[in-house]
């Protein structure tokens, strides 16, 4: 596959090939007589066949949030103990809505993290970071970023999410 194709999987019986995009449009399942006895599942590029096969594609994207908190940030959360938990109910929130896929902290415990969340483009993904307490407190570093994320093994993980 070329870098930036988009293909979608289909399982269609070998012997309706030759109709098998129009199959697909009509709804139908097999154009044969052999009840799909000789099916095998194909890779068809996205923009061949009229509906789009992963919500994902169509809606949004990935962006991995790399997490870094700024210098004050142990004794701030000390100081105020409701920042913690005021983040962890925006975790919650984001992940409720689909928004946020996952997210932790990386070990040890340094104030760093990652964060993968779906937004229909960058400055989207920007924006929900922004809502964070972590960002509406002044506790996220200027060394934090949020970047598009490419999965390329596991993509069916995060897939499952959006359906």
């Amino acid at each position: 596959m070329l870098k930036g194709d988009r293909f979608a999987q289909l399982t269609a019986c070998l012997c309706a090939m030759p109709t098998l995009l129009e199959a697909y449009a009509l709804g139908s399942k097999w154009l044969c007589d052999c009840n799909g006895k000789r099916a095998s599942t194909i890779l068809i590029k996205s923009e061949h066949h009229p509906k789009s096969l992963s919500k994902q594609e169509d809606m949004s994207q990935l962006f991995a949030v790399v997490v870094a908190t700024v210098r004050e940030y142990y004794d701030y959360k000390n100081a105020h103990p409701e920042h913690d938990l005021n983040q962890l109910a925006w975790f919650r929130e984001q992940y409720e809505k689909g928004t946020l896929l996952c997210c932790g902290p990386f070990f040890p415990h340094d104030g760093t993290g990652l964060w993968v969340i779906q937004a229909e483009n960058l400055e989207a993904a920007q924006a929900i970071v922004n809502s964070s307490p972590r960002v509406r407190d002044g506790m996220l570093a200027d060394s934090a970023r949020v970047v598009k994320w490419e999965v390329h093994i596991g993509r069916d993980r995060f897939e499952s999410v959006n359906r």
